[in-house]
């Protein structure tokens, strides 16, 4: 649902993910997401993983967009540390792990259908 509004409000999105090309190609056949995204790195794009940003840094990059911008979901601290240190924002999904381990995002939630792109917004202002 999330991805289907910022696909609606023209906001670019991308995948920055450790997995391997062939592991997110068949998530994406799975679930028909592959459109979209107008960029994605995976880990053999990159020479460090999280918490480095590199991913992100690539991502943003692919995508021809500035940082500044840049709010990234994630579901592990390492990865939201990885959103900070390249100057992102991050939102954390607790589907792995507990809000406590999750506290240093700027937004932490259950559900990302909860998520409104208002609320992405204002993580801006």
């Amino acid at each position: 649902d999330l991805l289907g509004r910022l696909r609606d409000q023209k906001i670019p999105c991308a995948i920055g993910s450790s997995t391997h090309h062939e592991n997110l190609e068949t998530i994406f056949c799975m679930l028909d997401v592959r459109g979209f995204f107008g960029a994605v790195v995976v880990g053999e794009d990159v020479s460090s993983g999280k918490p480095d940003p590199e991913v992100f840094l690539l991502a943003a990059e692919r995508l021809g967009v500035g940082t500044k911008g840049c709010v990234v979901i994630e579901d592990v601290p390492a990865g939201v540390e990885a959103a900070h240190r390249g100057g992102m924002k991050a939102v954390a999904v607790t589907t792995t792990n507990p809000r406590e381990a999750l506290a240093e995002a700027e937004l932490v939630c259950d559900d990302l259908g909860a998520v409104a792109v208002d609320d992405l917004r204002a993580l801006f202002s």
